[in-house]
């Protein structure tokens, strides 16, 4: 690893899925290869109430191999299980030994858009129904978005930087963003990061329903999503939890071709606005400026955050010296 910042290497090393197409990377990877549609009629609950009754929920789930006990999977609400086993995964496809590194070098960014909202949904059938009183205490803990990365470093005593990431749809991405930039700017040498997601409940579906977001084809689930489709009439809600493990490359001995992926370009934000002095009104043209932000820190240095070829959560090389 070279002195200077810029010449520092991000890849990933580990990977974990846990989503509607397989609860393993592999079988996720060839379920996805093989075209097969993770959307179907929703089973958790009785969707008959609500104009949208379709969804990618995870099927044949058990979170005991990344949870310790019983009570554990019973204190966590279903998206934190779902970001614990898939950065549980990321750690043993990578082989790292967590007894040979510092720990303190080791950190956790798992985000998620709303975090538990299961347990809002049930805590406030509580309240309703039972009273304060009656209100778990495990509430707060198993609702707030930062949980999955918390309870993944207690449980592997890892001592590195440990946040979450909200940003709706973009949360996963702003994570591995986020996790990459760690490394790279050298306030870890390893991150596991990723986003997670557990929203197939009444409130969630019916939420997404009142603004009109959720796809109404109940009769053609596998055909149901379709967003760059001339006729597409919104996206299928899902739960899932993809995790990745980014270490700086000489912490990546065991790095082979076929899995290690170097990081590039990062934008957290939108381009900025050429904005007309005048008052904006309805007749106000606002022309969107193709000036892409730069990043400054520790240093001099910069690097150009143009905007690559990023598809979903890919990540693409970025210049290696």
């Amino acid at each position: 690893m070279g002195s200077n910042w810029t010449e520092r290497r991000v890849v990933v090393t580990g990977l974990g899925a846990v989503t509607p197409l397989g609860n393993q990377v592999d079988e996720f990877w060839q379920n996805l290869l093989a075209g097969r549609c993770g959307i179907g009629r929703i089973t958790r609950f009785d969707p008959a109430r609500f104009d949208s009754q379709i969804a990618g929920e995870v099927k044949a789930f058990d979170p005991s191999p990344a949870l310790p006990s019983p009570k554990e999977i019973r204190r966590t609400d279903r998206f934190s299980q779902f970001g614990l086993h898939a950065a549980w995964q990321a750690l043993r496809d990578s082989g790292l030994d967590l007894e040979r590194v510092n720990r303190d070098e080791v950190g956790v960014l798992i985000g998620s858009g709303i975090g538990g909202l299961q347990t809002v949904s049930e805590q406030c059938q509580i309240l309703s129904e039972r009273g304060p009183v009656r209100l778990s205490a495990f509430m707060i803990p198993m609702l707030i978005v930062n949980m999955p990365s918390g309870i993944f470093s207690m449980y592997h005593k890892l001592r590195g930087p440990n946040f979450a990431t909200c940003s709706a749809c973009a949360t996963a991405n702003h994570a591995l963003g986020e996790a990459w930039r760690t490394v790279k700017m050298g306030d870890a040498q390893i991150m596991f990061a990723g986003g997670a997601e557990a929203t197939i409940v009444p409130i969630g579906i019916g939420g997404f329903c009142a603004m009109k977001a959720l796809s109404t084809r109940n009769d053609d689930p596998a055909r149901a999503s379709r967003p760059l489709d001339r006729e597409r009439a919104g996206f299928g809600n899902t739960l899932k939890m993809a995790s990745l493990k980014t270490p700086s490359v000489p912490h990546a001995p065991q790095v082979s071709l076929t899995k290690s992926s170097p990081v590039t370009f990062f934008i957290t934000r939108p381009p900025d606005f050429t904005m007309s002095p005048r008052p904006v009104t309805k007749r106000t043209p606002i022309r969107l400026s193709r000036q892409a932000p730069t990043a400054t820190r520790r240093g001099p240095e910069t690097f150009p955050a143009t905007i690559p070829p990023i598809v979903g959560s890919a990540l693409v090389p970025n210049n290696t010296r």
